[in-house]
């Protein structure tokens, strides 16, 4: 989300003047400590708080009842198989590169199976 400044101000000890443009990354949303406990934990059990996950208002995602069951299912089967979860140590966590990206490019896990 692009945006443009209106008025000089310090934005994370960044001097910024109108007319400078800057980009908003979607990966900040829900990472507000002071709205959500452990935000940067997976908390599968989390107090319901409203989230940007599926989008907000009009700008809304269609499929966001349809992706939470595919997660629930997901997960569900991923669990009845397997225990034990953790990063394997060999392995790096490389980051994808992009606008609106803060995510892993692949994550290396072992487990046990059930």
């Amino acid at each position: 989300m692009a945006r443009t400044v209106t008025r000089s101000v310090e934005l994370g000890g960044v001097s910024l003047t109108a007319g400078d443009r800057l980009a908003v990354h979607f990966y900040s949303a829900d990472r507000d400590p002071a709205r959500f406990e452990r935000p940067d934990e997976l908390w599968f059990d989390r107090p319901h708080k409203p989230s940007a996950a599926f989008g907000l208002g009009v700008h809304r995602c269609l499929g966001q009842s349809f992706a939470r069951i595919q997660l629930e299912i997901a997960f569900e089967e991923l669990l009845a198989r397997a225990t034990n979860f953790h990063l394997n140590p060999d392995h790096e966590i490389r980051r994808q590169v992009g606008v609106g990206l803060n995510t892993p490019h692949e994550l290396h896990l072992r487990f046990d199976t059930r």
